[in-house]
């Protein structure tokens, strides 16, 4: 999702399944890993900034 100044990534889980705490970590820190690596790989002078959040409860 397009966001003022920047990006915002959701995982969604498919229906009819739950998205524990665990899978939430797991693909959370990979998607953040794997897009920071490919701006630094690519982009000398991008200046990088993150955050992340914890799973809301449903």
């Amino acid at each position: 999702m397009l966001v003022t100044g920047g990006l915002e990534f959701e995982t969604i889980a498919p229906q009819d399944t739950e998205l524990t705490r665990a899978t939430y970590a797991h693909y959370h820190a990979s998607l953040a890993e794997t897009f920071i690596r490919s701006l630094f790989a690519f982009y000398d002078e991008v200046h990088i900034t993150t955050n992340a959040t914890r799973l809301e409860a449903a």
